[in-house]
């Protein structure tokens, strides 16, 4: 039987969060704390395309909202997304996925992107379903 903790960013930043406070706490927090981390750097690779696309630099006020709103999000949705999905997708432990689905979130960032992700996600699995080898748009 092995009771080894596994090593995840989870148990990194729930092992970090108990020098700070207790380890009961640090357990609860560490989920949280991981997601606002990853959804952060997600959320900078969407403010970078964003600026592309616009062909603009974010003001900082801009920006700071922009941060607020998606990590926000990502804070909302990632562990209970995590803890539907990881059985669906083999995993015995939700904290595995917690960090990609975070840093997804982040990285397409607001509603406008999601319906534009969505969309081409609904098409790529109609595509795949209907076995056409062309790529969706």
């Amino acid at each position: 039987m092995n009771n080894q903790t596994p090593w995840d960013i989870v148990a990194v930043f729930a092992m970090l969060g108990s020098l700070l406070f207790n380890p009961q706490l640090a357990q609860v927090v560490a989920p949280y704390a991981a997601t606002f981390f990853c959804a952060l750097i997600g959320t900078m690779w969407s403010i970078s395309r964003k600026e592309k696309e616009s062909g603009q630099r974010m003001t900082r006020s801009e920006g700071a909202l922009f941060i607020t709103k998606v990590t926000g999000a990502a804070l909302v949705f990632t562990v209970p997304f995590a803890i539907w999905a990881a059985p669906k997708l083999g995993f015995e432990n939700y904290r595995f996925i917690v960090s990609p689905v975070a840093l997804m979130i982040g990285a397409v960032g607001e509603w406008e992107d999601w319906k534009r992700f969505l969309a081409w996600g609904r098409d790529f699995i109609l595509q795949w379903r209907s076995g056409t080898p062309e790529k969706p748009q």
